[in-house]
C-alpha cells in the first residue's frame, strides 16, 4: 500500500478514529473522576445509535440497550457523587 492510498483510506475513516480517540479519552477521564468524560461518553454511545440506526433494527435495538445500560451506571447517585467530588 503506497502512503497515498493510506491517506487516502485514513480520511475515508477519520470518523471512526476519531470515535476511537473519543472512547480512550472518555474512559481514562472517567477513572480519575472527571465529570466531562462521562458526558463524552454519553456522546460517543449517541452516536453509535445513530450509525446503527443505519444498517438494522438488530443494531439499533443492542446499542439502545447498551446505552441504556451504561446511562444507569453512570447517573446513580454513587456514580454522581464520584463525578463531583
Amino acid at each position: 500500500m503506497t502512503s497515498a492510498q493510506l491517506v487516502a483510506e485514513l480520511k475515508g475513516h477519520w470518523m471512526v478514529h476519531l470515535a476511537r480517540i473519543a472512547a480512550i479519552v472518555s474512559g481514562l477521564f472517567m477513572v480519575r473522576g472527571h465529570n466531562w468524560a462521562r458526558w463524552l461518553l454519553v456522546v460517543w454511545i449517541l452516536f453509535h445509535l445513530v450509525i446503527s440506526a443505519m444498517h438494522s433494527l438488530t443494531q439499533l435495538l443492542l446499542h439502545a440497550a447498551i446505552f441504556t445500560v451504561i446511562l444507569f451506571f453512570i447517573f446513580r447517585r454513587d456514580a454522581s457523587l464520584y463525578f463531583t467530588r
